[in-house]
């Protein structure tokens, strides 16, 4: 008999041997744990739907949820992510999704659909969210370090003091905060920008994927200082960031990377841009 459920932290461990298939060398047991413990403040209180044949997990589809406030309204939004389903069930893999997308209140987020659930997904309304990336490398005009004053850091315990009076901020923080991902801040007077990247590998190279930057203008004018913090402290030379996380702002000596599968969502209440990467598997899995 086939049944669909949700998926807690209880079913982690019968659902483990499944995520493991997706072959990621990054992503360990208790990586894909966080799934189901991330801890960000939701109404739902489970973590993904399960499909079960008997007593046999066959598929999953993991459901990250969310609640927000984007642009003055608190919004829900829930990140579809490793959706799998064992092979000789995969022409029942809708049975995972569409009790999903039943959520009317919801926006929806799929920020690494695979070419066939990008397919499937846009029959079901969902637009692109991303189609195209900025990779900044280590290549700036060196006179923006002599003659800009401004501060760097990616010190925790001085971003939490800096950002603590600005509740929208403080808030990120402490839901990112235990994380593997990086927080950086960089000051210019009483201006303040504040970035969440994780460090990642394309191809084997180290790269910081950017996910949040709070003021793009303040980013984009700052590039070579940001850009050098991270080179020096972390030995990360190329920093990959979503195009529509800069609104606009244009950044010298950088190129455009489109992307092979959209990131995609489904929205009544959120335009792309008003999306980031936070609260994501992104996030959560490091990604």
């Amino acid at each position: 008999m086939v049944t669909i459920e949700k998926a807690t932290l209880e079913n982690f461990e019968e659902i483990l041997p499944l995520l493991m298939e997706f072959n990621n060398p990054y992503l360990e047991g208790e990586d894909w744990k966080r799934l189901f413990d991330c801890g960000f403040k939701n109404d739902e209180g489970y973590g993904g739907l399960l499909f079960r044949e008997g007593e046999q997990v066959a598929g999953f589809l993991g459901l990250l949820f969310s609640k927000r406030n984007i642009m003055g309204k608190e919004v829900k939004l829930c990140n579809l992510t490793g959706w799998i389903v064992k092979k000789q069930y995969r022409n029942k893999s809708l049975s995972l999704l569409l009790p999903a997308l039943k959520m009317r209140d919801q926006t929806f987020t799929d920020y690494s659909p695979s070419r066939e659930a990008s397919l499937i997904l846009k029959q079901f309304g969902f637009t692109p969210l991303e189609t195209r990336a900025k990779i900044l490398p280590f290549c700036f005009n060196p006179f923006k370090l002599l003659f800009q004053t401004s501060f760097v850091t990616t010190d925790k315990k001085i971003i939490e003091g800096e950002i603590g009076g600005r509740k929208d901020l403080a808030r990120i923080f402490q839901d990112h905060s235990n994380f593997k991902c990086c927080h950086l801040m960089l000051k210019s007077g009483d201006d303040l920008c504040y970035v969440i990247f994780t460090k990642i590998r394309k191809k084997k190279i180290p790269i910081a994927m950017v996910h949040y930057i709070s003021d793009p203008c303040l980013f984009a004018r700052h590039r070579a200082r940001i850009q050098w913090h991270i080179g020096q402290t972390m030995r990360l030379f190329i920093i990959w960031v979503d195009e529509r996380l800069l609104k606009g702002q244009r950044i010298p000596f950088s190129f455009t990377y489109t992307l092979p599968h959209p990131r995609l969502y489904r929205s009544e209440d959120l335009q792309a841009q008003d999306i980031d990467g936070l609260y994501s598997e992104l996030i959560v899995l490091n990604l």
